[in-house]
């Protein structure tokens, strides 16, 4: 068993003991509702070639789908060519810029290689995906007890994802013109 702190009850000399691995309860400080965010901006705009427009929408979109509170955190990942322009749609959030055909998606599934810390810190996640590749880790994310949903683009969600999720929300091109008009 792997050992996460030290438990002074069981504490009988000088010498720190190891105490099992035990689910993290979230902290009194954190909110029951707050949100970890994770967003593959360019599964989201239909891929790395879009325009600079489709960027503005498919942000647009999924922030007015699945508002961000002050509490929340947010995670996007792009590739190097997207970063500047991402930074400047995504202010003030965490960015993971990564290579390759699964770059994104393999940054954002290292946020939740733990789900026991996951489930400590946040009361929900929600995935900015349609790609498959996250299905395990939201299979184990709702293991743990934590809410998961999907956001993804309209016809190109997985059906692995569709099944791992609590809840799938669709994207459409038209969508996205009706929410920034």
């Amino acid at each position: 068993m792997a050992a996460r702190w030290w438990n002074p009850t069981i504490e009988s000399s000088r010498h720190l003991r190891l105490v099992p691995d035990e689910r993290l309860l979230r902290a009194d400080h954190i909110p029951a509702e707050r949100t970890l965010h994770l967003v593959d901006l360019e599964n989201l705009m239909g891929g790395p070639f879009q325009s600079v427009e489709a960027m503005h929408y498919a942000s647009d979109w999924y922030r007015h789908t699945a508002p961000v509170r002050p509490a929340d955190h947010v995670i996007v990942a792009v590739n190097p060519k997207l970063a500047v322009v991402a930074r400047s749609e995504w202010p003030r959030i965490l960015m993971r810029v990564a290579k390759g055909p699964d770059g994104a998606d393999l940054a954002l599934i290292k946020e939740l290689q733990d789900p026991s810390w996951v489930a400590s810190h946040y009361g929900r996640v929600m995935v900015g995906s349609g790609d498959g590749i996250f299905a395990p880790a939201i299979e184990a994310m709702r293991a743990h007890g934590i809410t998961v949903g999907v956001l993804a683009r309209e016809r190109q969600v997985s059906r692995a994802l569709r099944r791992s999720a609590n809840f799938v929300t669709l994207f459409s091109r038209a969508d996205a013109v009706k929410s920034v008009a």
